[in-house]
């Protein structure tokens, strides 16, 4: 018989068929993978994101550290003689308390700072305190007008402190009998 032109197109249809099927399954598959690729490369750019804003965080926080690293270091540069001056001044009125160190090596100390911390209040009020306690009159009386000048508040608040704690003619607690209280300082 000879071939059937009808049958053999079913054939070649069926055949048509069953490869547009291994097609779409093979298509799906390709589906099913670009989803997956989608959804991979949607996480990478998360984490991307994620690392992106860590290192702009980071960057922040190390820009914030420098800037106070080098406030620290210009605040230092303007008044670290100042922590010097208060120390010293800590120092002096224990001593005057104690009567442990001689007026004259007082007044030496204060003279120093003096001239290591010119503009800060505290260093002519030291001075004047030194010079009072060494019986300088004159130079105790510069000496406050210069601190008063500088800042009147703070100046008369520690003088009054001072004069508080030293003004009386009472050798202080803790002195011996010689010690003897400064001298106020006479305007």
């Amino acid at each position: 018989m000879p071939d059937d032109p009808i049958a053999d197109l079913g054939k070649k249809l069926d055949t048509l068929d069953k490869r547009l099927g291994q097609v779409d399954k093979k298509l799906g598959g390709l589906e099913k993978s670009a989803q997956l690729a989608a959804t991979a490369q949607q996480e990478l750019q998360r984490q991307l994101d994620a690392l992106g804003q860590q290192v702009t965080t980071y960057r922040t926080v190390q820009l914030a550290r420098t800037a106070l690293l080098d406030a620290r270091a210009e605040h230092d540069r303007q008044f670290g003689h100042h922590q010097l001056v208060r120390r010293s001044v800590t120092g002096m009125l224990r001593a005057m308390a104690t009567g442990t160190v001689r007026p004259a090596a007082l007044l030496r100390a204060a003279e120093q700072l003096m001239i290591d911390a010119a503009g800060y209040w505290l260093s002519p009020a030291q001075l004047a305190l030194a010079a009072w306690v060494d019986d300088s009159q004159e130079s105790a009386e510069r000496a406050v007008l210069e601190a008063v000048r500088r800042d009147p508040g703070r100046s008369t608040l520690f003088f009054s402190l001072v004069l508080a704690r030293f003004g009386g003619r009472t050798p202080p607690p803790g002195g011996s009998p010689n010690t003897r209280a400064p001298k106020t300082p006479t305007h």
